[in-house]
């Protein structure tokens, strides 16, 4: 099943249909590039910029050629054999109809769309449906002929004649115009003829005006057209001409005045009247003021300019006889784009047939409107489209809108939370486009920044004679583009700039008891002030012994994995480093000051190292450990997994288990790290059931939240996929 997609204000897509796919509107308009995870791009689409081949305004029509198979003996019809299994589309546009092969791929193609061919071109009149026939050919609907056209193969080389010239009543000096639709090979050429005489000075075009047609000299006059190619001619039926000294009625559109402007939601009343005319010969009246059932109105809602080559219409008022006037309402949603008018049409005709129509334009209100963010541009939706910002745009006066936010977004790294609209309006919310320009403004506040530093060692080892030390600093932060380290206050002494992630810079000598450290968010020119403080570390010194030990990456990797143990001890002879208990494993060991060395690949979640002071043979207990440090990890798993369902619901029930070490606090998230939250746990081992509301494929998340960490995949512990079945 192949979807044809009318696009926005630039592509125009081909879509196959599968279930329970997402084709991308509004985060894409064709294909996304690069690719978006779960939106499925379209096998093919076409630009409307002139500049592309092909281009056009909007696709209209598709068929699959699969003609019904001819019984044995039956003389073939249709087209070559090639042809089956092709698409075939349309443009309301564009003129032409192209054939593309479902199977084959365009090798060229930089978005991976399928090969397509031109089939025919010099399509007219706005053709809305295609389709193939019983005998095999194609026929489209030409919604400006209001005729249906057959393509056959092999196309007719020589001309063929589509609308034939229609017999034209008129008054006496009113001009009569005659035409025809040709189709065969170009260029076509049009001999208009009086009789089956040649018309001099005619023009070589399908439509012929005779200006000033005359009683004496043109009345019951036929006209027909030849026309012609290089592969031959064809003879058009002929149309009579009726002149009467009979004069039409002049109508008079007295409502709406002229220059009439509308908003959305005004009820326009309309009204007419008509006087008939005078013989042009003897003078005599005719019908006198015309009553209203000699009347008719029509109103036609129009998109875009006239020389605008997308122009086209829409019905809106069907064409009406026997009234002298009536109103309508304009719409307050539909069409948003802001070149639309209305066109009403009003026709009078006389007791002998001839008719005379006049119209009236009305246009609509504009207001300039625009669109941003603040405190920064992200993106914003209008009537569901994604726009770059600043965006101003025109609108209809009064007409509805929608306007809303995606939240949270990313720009440059840093995270935003939208709180409000400017009008005080819902994330997404309904406009009345007011008569006064205005700025729509969606605030927005930066996520905070999430941050941490720390000292090792801390308490520092005093220099010698001296009550100052030396220490290094390591620091760390998310959502941020810049932070600052400073001392002993929020806009103290400037130690260290950096971005976002992990760094760490020793100190100098300087050290003292209670010296404290501040990390700063200074992202967007934020002030050094406490309320942009990230974290903060007050320093010690002793002379005690003391000691730290940290593992860096925490967690590993993969599990088992690698890390690097850095240990610093002071006021010891030696120290040692033993693997899950005081007394466990031994590891390393050195003397005082800062060390590091590498596991093997065989660390994992829950495992401990311990730093142990075994100066002058200090037994290896807990008395005598310094530091430890907890490598952090986790499971989760469903059970039972796959779920066996039988009621028909695809839902199930399952007990969700989870183990957690090296933290304080997880919680379980559903779909996603950010989801809908299911349960939480300290460290160790938990388990909790669901409600019947688990299906095929759910996801469960176990997240550390220790110490504030944010719900990110760098903070997803494990994961189980839930898994159901149904008979």
């Amino acid at each position: 099943m192949f979807i044809d997609d009318v696009g926005d204000f630039t592509w125009e897509e081909i879509n196959e249909g599968i279930s329970g796919r997402n084709y991308g509107w509004p985060t894409c308009e064709a294909s996304c590039q690069p690719p978006v995870a779960g939106l499925t791009n379209p096998i093919y689409a076409y630009h409307h910029n002139p500049g592309f081949t092909p281009h056009g305004c909007a696709i209209t029509g598709g068929a699959f050629y699969n003609p019904p198979t001819r019984c044995s003996g039956d003389p073939p019809y249709g087209f070559p054999s090639s042809y089956v299994g092709q698409y075939f589309f349309l443009d309301l546009c564009a003129g032409w109809i192209y054939a593309m092969d479902p199977n084959q791929i365009d090798p060229t193609s930089p978005y991976g769309f399928h090969r397509i061919n031109l089939f025919a071109s010099d399509i007219h009149g706005f053709p809305t449906y295609l389709t193939v026939g019983p005998d095999a050919n194609l026929y489209y609907i030409s919604r400006e002929d209001n005729a249906v056209y057959q393509i056959r193969y092999p196309a007719s080389l020589a001309p063929t004649i589509g609308t034939q010239p229609q017999d034209q009543l008129v008054g006496q000096g009113w001009p009569a115009t005659f035409s025809v639709a040709a189709s065969g090979v170009p260029p076509l050429h049009y001999q208009w003829q009086r009789g089956t005489t040649n018309i001099p000075g005619a023009p070589d075009s399908p439509t012929y005006t005779l200006s000033n047609p005359l009683v004496a000299t043109d009345n019951q006059a036929t006209f027909r057209c030849i026309v012609r190619n290089s592969y031959g001619i064809a003879t058009s039926q002929s149309g009579r001409l009726t002149v009467l000294t009979k004069q039409p009625p002049v109508p008079t559109i007295s409502s709406p005045p002229p220059n009439t402007y509308y908003s959305a939601g005004d009820t326009i009343s309309f009204a007419g009247s008509a006087v008939d005319g005078h013989d042009i010969v003897t003078g005599d009246p005719q019908d006198g003021v015309l009553a209203p059932s000699a009347f008719t109105w029509e109103i036609l809602f129009e998109h875009h300019s006239l020389s605008n080559p997308d122009h086209h219409t829409h019905p809106f008022f069907p064409p009406t006889s026997g009234i002298a006037g009536g109103h309508f309402t304009i719409p307050t949603v539909g069409e948003n784009a802001p070149d639309v008018w209305y066109r009403i049409f009003f026709t009078a005709i006389d007791s002998y047939g001839l008719h005379q129509t006049i119209f009236r334009d009305i246009f609509p209100r504009h207001v300039h409107l625009s669109l941003d963010t603040t405190p920064v541009p992200l993106k914003v939706k209008l009537d569901g489209s994604p726009k770059s910002l600043p965006y101003p745009f025109w609108g209809v006066v009064n007409a509805t809108r929608n306007i809303g936010v995606d939240t949270p977004q990313v720009l440059d790294g840093l995270t935003y939370d939208f709180y409000s609209w400017s009008d005080g309006g819902a994330r997404f919310h309904n406009i009345a486009t007011p008569a006064t320009a205005t700025s729509y403004v969606a605030n927005f506040w930066k996520r905070p920044g999430f941050g941490t530093i720390t000292a090792n060692p801390n308490p520092v080892e005093l220099a010698a004679g001296s009550s100052t030390g030396v220490t290094n600093l390591f620091w760390s932060s998310a959502y941020t583009t810049k932070v600052q380290v400073h001392r002993d206050s929020p806009s103290g002494l400037l130690l260290a700039q950096t971005g976002a992630g992990s760094f760490s810079q020793l100190t100098g000598n300087w050290v003292r008891e209670g010296t404290k450290i501040f990390l700063q968010d200074v992202s967007s020119g934020q002030p050094l002030t406490s309320a942009s403080t990230l974290d903060s570390v007050t320093l010690h010194v002793t002379a005690a012994p003391v000691g730290s030990i940290t593992a860096d990456p925490n967690p590993v990797l993969r599990v088992p994995g690698q890390t690097t143990l850095a240990w610093t001890s002071y006021g010891t002879i030696n120290v040692e480093i033993h693997v899950n208990a005081p007394n466990g494993t031994g590891f390393s060991g050195s003397g005082p000051g800062s060390f590091s060395q590498k596991t093997g690949v065989w660390a994992g979640p829950g495992m401990t190292f311990y730093l142990q002071n075994v100066s002058n043979g200090l037994p290896l207990t807990a008395a005598n450990t310094l530091a430890k440090v907890t490598m952090i990890g986790g499971t989760i798993s469903i059970s039972p997994n796959p779920i066996h369902v039988t009621d028909g619901s695809g839902l199930g029930i399952a007990t969700v288990s989870w183990n957690s070490s090296g933290t304080s606090n997880v919680e379980i998230r559903v779909n996603a790290p950010n989801g809908t939250g299911f349960s939480g746990s300290g460290p160790g081992s938990s388990s909790a059931i669901t409600g019947k509301w688990v299906d095929n494929g759910m996801k469960f998340y176990l997240q550390d939240v220790s110490d504030g960490k944010p719900l990110t995949s760098a903070n997803t512990l494990a994961t189980a996929t839930a898994v159901v079945v149904q008979p």
